[in-house]
């Protein structure tokens, strides 16, 4: 018995080729869609000035916790040799 013959295979279908568009045409295209985008509006005097005052008072909160930060390194250095200093020395402790 001859075998059967395999079905053969659909041929792809062809993709559409790309639309050119006219230079002209996409400029146009281009410059609507660039008018046509909504844009935020500047702000105002007062916004500036609001934007700035908090920029200062960020400021002056980080020059604070800085110095903050400085003092509590002092003070934990100045534990840390009075603990050591009241430790006596090893040649202390053989003259005892």
């Amino acid at each position: 018995e001859p075998e059967p013959e395999p079905e053969p295979e659909p041929e792809p279908e062809p993709e559409p080729e790309p639309g050119f568009v006219d230079s002209k045409d996409a400029l146009g295209e281009m410059m609507m869609d660039l008018t046509q985008e909504v844009q935020e509006p500047l702000p105002s005097e007062t916004d500036l000035e609001n934007m700035l005052t908090e920029v200062r008072e960020l400021e002056q909160n980080e020059a604070i916790a800085k110095e903050a930060d400085s003092k509590v390194i002092k003070s934990s250095q100045d534990e840390l040799q009075a603990i050591l200093s009241s430790i006596p020395s090893f040649s202390d402790m053989n003259k005892k």
